[in-house]
């Protein structure tokens, strides 16, 4: 076996670490993050999922849901106080706010651009809430070790 890669909850991360120094594996997964950002009217059972798939990253995994409600600019300031790994856009909205998120890894615009889904076809780039905890992943410097990406998925 070359390399071990793919997404899994705490036990799958723990047998990845556990065989790291035998075999290469794609990164250490830890705790995610997901803000979902819905308009009035859009389906709880998929803002439910949204957050549901980003806690199986563990205990330490975090959710949050924005309204925008009457007050667009109010849910755009809540939304950037949480500097989240994942944000999700739901609804006519809250989606208006897909260019003006710069504080996140990745926004994913509309209903079938599930953070679940895309985490695995982000910019490499990305912070995750892991490298908060574990450090660099990849220990080399190049020119955009210091540049600040926020990648937009729709679908």
């Amino acid at each position: 076996m070359d390399k071990i890669v793919g997404p899994g909850g705490a036990a799958v991360n723990t047998a990845k670490l556990l065989v790291s120094r035998d075999v290469a594996i794609d990164l250490p997964a830890g705790p995610s993050e997901i803000v979902v950002v819905a308009d009035d009217g859009v389906d709880e059972e998929l803002i439910r999922q949204e957050i549901a798939a980003q806690m199986e990253h563990g205990p330490d995994s975090r959710g949050f849901v924005v309204r925008v409600g009457d007050d667009l600019e109010a849910a755009l300031a809540e939304v950037e106080g949480y500097c989240a790994e994942h944000v999700a856009l739901l609804g006519e909205r809250a989606e208006s706010l897909a260019g003006r998120i710069r504080n996140a890894g990745a926004v994913f615009v509309g209903r079938y651009s599930a953070g679940a889904a895309g985490g695995r076809l982000r910019h490499r780039g990305q912070p995750r809430a892991a490298d908060r905890r574990m450090g660099q992943v990849d220990g080399r410097t190049r020119a955009r070790t210091f540049m600040k990406t926020v990648t937009v998925q729709r679908r």
